[in-house]
């Protein structure tokens, strides 16, 4: 065999030829002719002179076996670059999956990290203080989101409610005709020790009066629509105010028919006695209770509950889904008031009680002027609580989730306010306060305080004494950062630490102990304590 023969054969074990080009090169070497080693001579005889034609053919043949060689070459060559970056992409894929993805702003991000190139230690810095920005937009984004959330869960709540249960007042639209008729009606609770009045066909409004009688005549409105006039007073003949006394309780309501309820609304009043305790139901019609039974309970689907000027000391239960609640001119400082609505706002206004609990799911909770002997509870979910001159003998409570709460000129012995992502804003306060978020901001001025607890996640607090503060003040927060202003001549010991945020004791302190992250002293005698603590938030005392 010859050494093209066995350069031949080897190419193609080593896969470099395929089986049809080393046949095609054998053939070739084959056809140049060889020389059996019997016949050969003893003396070897001149080289041939080779055939030009044999020769043009082997070379073009072995010039296109080089050509699918270097191709082949160059096919495994990209194949392993493109595994190479492939592996180099998941790999990048798989670290920027643990990196927080804020809107990011690639020229800002570029610089940083040609800054964080010149040194470890600032990289560590850069890194830290990079992370904690993202966190505050994406913080201050949220609270955006829970706002909008909350105008839209408004909304949508109310939509919902009003298809599912139909429970607004109906209304003739397509003008049919209409009848209407007012009247009177005797009411005789002669034996009875309270009062039910329940109306779903429209509004309820009662009077009290401090004259004790045994009957009243209820007046009432009625008015039904149908496809004749005829038939609409067909109609109004068979609504009636009824009533009659069991067990003690006289109850008063509407009967009509059952098919009626789209084309008819009744309207009525009634005058009782003061003393007697009420419960009113109504489903999409206002309840008006004025100089009524202090003890008084009012249940409404959609329609709103007023109560002004109530007489006697009790409890009372307001309760509606979607309709508001007013409360004004209520001076019983025996009596405990519970008020709670789903999207419906709650106002409370010269309110004066033993205790009271005013809540709501979506609405806005505001109060004015109240006073509670014991304790007063503010809450919503979403919507906004905000108390306005109020006081409590022993504690104030402010809670809402996604809404802002607002504390101005109030006072009480223990004051606590909490939010998630709301904003928390307290002025002219005075009491022990205990103010806790998530991320929301908090804003105090004006704050006369023996004792303060704050505590934040990623929202800012600036908080401000109204004078020369001696009492213990108590603040920590992860990411978010911390100014107080003490006033003139504050009397405290003050510590301050941080793990990777910035410190600034602008207070003139004695006994001063000051390190990058660790700041302490004493102002004054050192009669109070001020301890100030976080993660990456800064720290700020003026």
């Amino acid at each position: 065999m010859t050494e093209e023969s066995i350069l031949i054969l080897n190419m193609l074990r080593e896969g470099k030829v395929t089986a049809d080009q080393a046949d095609s090169l054998l053939r070739a070497v084959r056809e140049t002719g060889s020389v059996s080693p019997a016949s050969a001579p003893t003396t070897p005889p001149p080289p041939p002179t080779p055939d030009p034609a044999v020769m043009a053919s082997m070379q073009a043949k072995l010039a296109e076996l080089q050509g699918k060689l270097g191709e082949l070459q160059g096919k495994l060559g990209a194949a392993q670059a493109a595994k190479s970056a492939g592996q180099a992409a998941i790999l990048a894929g798989k670290v920027l999956d643990h990196i927080p993805r804020p809107d990011l702003d690639m020229g800002r991000i570029n610089k940083a990290v040609d800054d964080a190139m010149r040194g470890l230690n600032s990289l560590k810095n850069d890194a830290l203080r990079t992370a904690r920005n993202a966190g505050r937009q994406a913080s201050e984004e949220a609270r955006k989101a829970a706002r909008e959330g909350r105008k839209a869960f408004k909304f949508d709540f109310g939509y919902e409610f009003r298809q599912e249960h139909s429970d607004e007042r109906p209304v003739n639209d397509s003008g049919q005709p209409e009848a209407n008729e007012a009247g009177q009606s005797v009411v005789t609770w002669s034996g009875a020790d309270r009062l039910q009045l329940e109306n779903n066909y429209g509004r309820i409004k009662i009077t009290g009066s401090p004259t004790a009688t045994a009957s009243a005549e209820a007046k009432f409105t009625k008015t039904a629509w149908a496809e004749t006039e005829a038939a609409a007073r067909v109609l109004l003949q068979q609504v009636f105010v009824t009533h009659q006394v069991e067990n003690g309780c006289c109850k008063i309501g509407i009967a009509a028919p059952l098919d009626a309820r789209d084309r008819l609304t009744v309207d009525y009043e009634i005058t009782v006695p003061s003393g007697l305790p009420l419960e009113v139901n109504s489903t999409f019609g206002e309840i008006t209770a004025q100089n009524g039974s202090g003890v008084f309970s009012a249940k409404s689907v959609s329609g709103p509950i007023s109560v002004t000027q109530p007489v006697g000391e009790g409890t009372a239960k307001l309760t509606t889904v979607s309709g508001n609640v007013g409360i004004s001119e209520w001076n019983l400082p025996g009596s405990m008031i519970f008020v709670e609505t789903q999207s419906g706002n709650v106002l409370a206004e010269s309110l004066t009680g033993a205790s009271f609990q005013l809540s709501s799911r979506s609405g806005d909770v505001t109060a004015r002027k109240t006073q509670a002997v014991t304790q007063a509870k503010f809450e919503s979910a979403s919507g906004d609580v905000t108390v306005t001159e109020s006081s409590a003998g022993s504690q104030i409570q402010i809670r809402t989730q996604s809404g802002q709460a607002a504390l101005e000129s109030s006072r009480a012995p223990q004051i606590q306010v909490e939010t998630v992502s709301g904003d928390a804003e307290l002025r002219e306060v005075s009491g022990a306060l205990t103010v806790k978020t998530v991320s929301g901001d908090i804003e105090a001025a004006g704050i006369e305080s023996p004792a303060v607890s704050l505590l934040t996640v990623s929202g800012d607090a600036r908080w401000e004494f109204a004078a020369p503060f001696s009492g213990s003040f108590a603040g920590t927060t992860v990411s978010g950062d911390l100014h107080l202003v003490l006033g003139v001549d504050p009397d405290v010991r003050i510590e301050m630490n941080t793990t990777n945020g910035n410190i600034a004791l602008s207070v003139p302190v004695t006994e001063a102990v000051l390190t990058e992250h660790h700041a302490a002293g004493k102002s004054g005698a050192g009669t109070g304590s001020i301890r100030l603590q976080s993660v990456s938030g800064d720290l700020k005392l003026i």
